[in-house]
């Protein structure tokens, strides 16, 4: 029996896990979403900034469960410590650098990166 994820029963695993979704997935759970940012469209603010004139930033969002097996020593025993479940959240756990290039101060073409500037992936902590 084959099952596709509209189907009630359909489990993605969680070798799956960090899940890339489009709005159109409707999905609950903790997912990255493609985002895009249009430095053309953001004002005269950052016409300094020659290349890449926009880029794939993206966000995290979705719900985490609160039943789980905690990852790391110091997540269980915060769970150990307080009466209630942790809530987790959804949030981004892989960042990438921009590369840019740029016109600074003194009018030179500069290169470099910004960090965080790109989410790779999200998940639950």
């Amino acid at each position: 029996m084959s099952l596709n994820k509209n189907d009630a029963r359909y489990k993605r695993s969680f070798d799956e896990v960090p899940l890339s979704c489009t709005l159109e997935d409707r999905e609950k759970r903790c997912c990255r979403y493609k985002f895009v940012i249009d430095f053309r469209k953001m004002g005269a603010e950052f016409d300094f900034i020659i290349q890449p004139k926009r880029y794939l930033a993206n966000y995290c969002a979705g719900n985490c469960p609160t039943y789980y097996m905690p990852n790391n020593f110091r997540a269980t025993l915060l769970q150990t410590l307080t009466k209630n479940s942790l809530q987790r959240c959804c949030s981004p756990t892989k960042k990438e650098k921009l590369e840019i290039l740029f016109i600074d101060d003194s009018g030179s073409l500069v290169t470099g990166k910004l960090s965080g500037m790109s989410i790779e992936k999200c998940s639950c902590s």
